[in-house]
């Protein structure tokens, strides 16, 4: 029967066959069309929660303070009320050509942030900020210009050196400033 058409066609070859099933896009079912809408809901829920227990409450603390100066508002908001206040107490108390004379620099320093001269030279401006070196008492003693203020922090400057040649201002408990007398 060489001769007499088949009824039934030919099938594609092995090799055919694999190419035109790579080509043809395949049909995704319910659960791999459901993946993408999962991970954006996901992403809007972390978006959303982000934003109400971080983003926002952070932005109702600092907007009210955009109109003050740039030196108060990194005082309350890296500090606190209390350091803003006692930089304040000391911008008022000590002329913009003095000297400032810091605690001598810790790492384990009780008097905590009063002791970094770059942190402090930022709020003290244009005054010079110095740090007092060990032992305290020499440095306080040599300290005697009209041009140098002492600030008073926890255990420094020794009472009876400071003393000598200044005149204590208190602030607050464990605060204050020497000023020349």
């Amino acid at each position: 029967m060489t001769g007499v058409p088949s009824a039934v066609p030919p099938g594609p070859s092995p090799e055919t066959a694999s190419t035109e099933a790579r080509a043809r896009p395949r049909r995704m079912g319910g659960v791999e069309r459901l993946v993408p809408w999962i991970l954006v809901a996901l992403a809007l829920v972390q978006v959303g929660l982000l934003t109400s227990n971080f983003v926002w409450p952070r932005a109702l603390q600092v907007w009210p303070l955009r109109a003050r100066p740039a030196w108060e508002r990194s005082a309350l908001l890296s500090e606190g009320a209390d350091f803003l206040a006692y930089v304040t107490f000391l911008r008022e108390s000590i002329p913009e050509s003095a000297k400032v004379i810091l605690p001598p620099h810790s790492d384990v320093s009780s008097a905590g942030p009063y002791t970094f001269i770059p942190f402090m030279q930022y709020f003290l401006l244009p005054r010079q900020v110095l740090n007092c070196s060990e032992p305290a008492e020499d440095c306080v003693r040599g300290l005697r210009g009209p041009s140098s203020y002492l600030l008073a922090v926890g255990d420094f400057p020794p009472p009876q050196a400071a003393e000598e040649n200044k005149e204590y201002f208190p602030f607050s408990a464990g605060l204050g400033l020497w000023k020349p007398r």
